[in-house]
């Protein structure tokens, strides 16, 4: 992919020709590139996650995917990694509820 397309693909510039110096090179910033780059791949990360933890689930044969065999087993990694527990309580009750 010609690197102007990139520049406008992920945001550094409306259009290719103010890419352009005067002899025609490509006028790149690279630390601007290095850092959306980063930035892509941190929104990327949680993303992938999401579908790598999906595709099981999805190709499941169980008649609920809670009975399939990956699951179980991440669960238990998630607890044992100490995951956040995000089941419902009911509000604490402070010294003005009583």
């Amino acid at each position: 992919m010609h690197i102007a397309e990139v520049a406008r693909r992920t945001g550094f510039v409306a259009s290719a020709p103010s890419m352009r110096l005067p002899r025609g090179g490509p006028k790149i910033d690279r630390a601007s590139f290095g850092a959306r780059a980063d930035t892509i791949d941190a929104q990327a990360r949680p993303l992938r996650t999401m579908s790598r933890g999906l595709r099981p689930a999805a190709a499941c044969t169980a008649p609920s995917h809670r009975r399939g065999p990956v699951f179980p087993r991440r669960l238990e990694a998630a607890a044992k990694a100490g995951a956040p527990d995000h089941r419902w309580r009911p509000p604490a009750r402070g010294p003005a509820g009583r």
